[in-house]
């Protein structure tokens, strides 16, 4: 199979065992970024926060190298932090999240200026029957 179809219902497990098998491949060579990998990826999504600019450019470099060969690749960065953003330059296109605008990622919310994941919910009025 060249590609994985995503409307079937095994697609998910087979694309989180294709990837953790090729993070496995790396794990002596990059060990903080092979665990990045199987942990803080879902499908195609990758969501990492770290202690400082240094760290996470470090992370999302070595995950771009460890999914290259499984032909998994990041197109789309969003950060909170300039820094992040212009070393993940190239092909992928990269976006500075507006501070003060929650971002929706995996069915949550991510609040930029403090790093956090929540929900938000949203209530509709519904129409009384008479």
């Amino acid at each position: 199979m060249e590609a994985l179809i995503f409307g079937i219902n095994c697609a998910p497990c087979i694309a989180h065992f294709i990837r953790d098998r090729n993070a496995d491949r790396f794990q002596q060579q990059n060990p903080a970024a092979a665990q990045a990998v199987k942990n803080y990826h879902y499908v195609d999504d990758f969501i990492y926060s770290g202690n400082d600019n240094k760290e996470v450019i470090e992370i999302a470099t070595q995950v771009l190298h460890i999914n290259a060969p499984g032909r998994f690749y990041i197109r789309n960065w969003a950060s909170n932090s300039k820094t992040v953003l212009s070393e993940q330059g190239g092909e992928s296109s990269s976006t500075e999240v507006e501070i003060t605008t929650a971002e929706k990622v995996l069915g949550l919310y991510w609040i930029p200026e403090t790093d956090d994941l929540t929900f938000i919910f949203k209530f509709s009025r519904l129409k009384r029957d008479k």
